[in-house]
């Protein structure tokens, strides 16, 4: 499941495209696991038990106004039994069902994730209904219209981009994503290396040259994610250095739009970097002073990457 950060304006357009979709699969299965668990008798009573501790957490958490699940389990007991999820998974295992729940709940957009515990980098958060956090709750937007919304506003950051790429970053089918392109009225581009690709309407003029930049961009970075075809900035041989199994990219070194590498943060704070593809002496200076500045920037805060590549393990020691 990718946590999208985005603007409230843009925030329905991706629930009714993409999100909504999920509600009904990912119910079946909590369903499933409740009655393999038994929890529950039959499919029914998994509704109507799903149907009611939805309504008791979200009357919880507006109460609140922001709250955690574990303040939430506290506060509804009943709604915490443990329930086994992908148990043939190392992933997997038991966990309170009212957690299950908050993510069905996400998915229907009833509520959406507020602020850290702690400092910035705390992985616990609060949630707070989608109504008190915005003002509002979503508005009912057409499918094939919000599909076509999110291909134009992908392409608008992303493009030229694939077809292929378009279908993966919005998790659509191929026969939807092909009507959501026309309806945006995409228009085709070819590539350098011949393929053919997609801008949004209208942006087909030449673009500045950006001139000579280096970044050290953070794990999933939606730069580094935001295409499935990435041969046209990563060398195919630094996937594995830079991607764990699953696909997640590590932290990573940029110079003039394309990756050359990785980094981590030392336990001291400072700032480790590997350069896996050739670079100039001038480049080579430019990541080390850019190192240095995320050092200063960063000051006394220590992280731990939750996915971390290959590369970065190793430089982390």
């Amino acid at each position: 499941r990718t946590l999208w950060v985005t603007t409230p304006d843009l925030a329905p357009v991706l629930h009714a495209a993409s999100t909504l979709a999920l509600v009904a699969p990912y119910r079946r299965r909590t369903a499933q696991c409740m009655l393999a668990s038994g929890l529950v008798a039959d499919a029914d009573a998994a509704d109507r038990w799903i149907d009611a501790g939805i309504d008791e957490l979200v009357a919880e958490i507006d109460r609140r106004g922001e709250t955690t699940a574990r303040e939430l389990g506290e506060a509804l007991p009943h709604l915490t039994a443990e329930i086994g999820v992908v148990t043939d998974k190392s992933y997997g295992g038991l966990m309170p069902a009212h957690t299950r729940l908050l993510t069905i709940m996400g998915f229907m957009g009833l509520i959406v994730r507020g602020r850290p515990l702690g400092t910035w980098i705390n992985g616990q958060y609060r949630w707070a209904t989608t109504a008190r956090w915005l003002g509002s709750t979503w508005p009912e937007l057409e499918l094939a219209g919000s599909q076509s919304a999110l291909a134009d506003a992908y392409l608008r950051s992303f493009g030229p981009a694939t077809t292929t790429d378009v279908q993966w970053w919005t998790g659509s089918t191929k026969g939807a994503t092909t009507k959501a392109l026309a309806a945006a009225a995409a228009e085709p581009v070819v590539l350098t290396d011949g393929g053919a690709a997609w801008v949004a309407a209208g942006d087909t003029g030449p673009t500045e040259p950006a001139g000579p930049w280096v970044a050290l961009l953070p794990s999933l970075d939606p730069t580094t994610m935001g295409w499935k075809e990435r041969g046209w900035f990563l060398p195919r041989d630094l996937t594995p250095a830079l991607f764990d199994t699953n696909g997640n990219a590590g932290p990573t070194v940029w110079v003039d739009g394309r990756v050359v590498g990785g980094w981590a943060q030392h336990r001291d704070g400072t700032i480790a970097t590997r350069v896996l593809a050739p670079v100039t002496k001038r480049q080579q200076r430019a990541i080390d002073d850019e190192a240095a500045h995320l050092h200063a920037l960063l000051g006394d805060t220590r992280f731990r990457v939750r996915f971390p590549s290959p590369l970065s393990r190793e430089l982390a020691g």
